[in-house]
């Protein structure tokens, strides 16, 4: 996703984050960034040198090619964050259900 974003964005990739707090600054040292670490933030600056911190996501492309605002980009963010915390616990109260009912169904 990070290169769909670095070729069609509108922005400049300025700052690569990955998993284990690793970071990339400059364009000539992407050939030492290791193809294992996980990216997960991009941080991306406009001609006006305002900077914006995106996942590299499907969510975080749309908001590089310019098709949502930064705003809306991170309202959408929120809901997709509680979907899947209230998805999680939707199932963790399922299990719980399921076993207290064979817990109950076997004693």
């Amino acid at each position: 996703m990070y290169e769909e974003i670095n070729k069609s964005s509108l922005f400049r990739v300025v700052r690569v984050e990955g998993i284990e707090g690793t970071y990339l600054n400059s364009e000539s040292s992407k050939k030492q960034w290791d193809s294992k670490n996980l990216i997960t933030k991009l941080v991306l600056k406009d001609k006006n040198n305002n900077s914006f911190v995106v996942n590299p996501d499907s969510i975080g492309l749309k908001f590089a090619t310019g098709e949502i605002s930064y705003k809306e980009y991170k309202r959408m963010q929120k809901l997709d964050d509680f979907k899947w915390i209230s998805f999680s616990l939707l199932g963790i109260s399922f299990l719980c259900l399921m076993i207290y009912f064979l817990l109950k169904f076997f004693n």
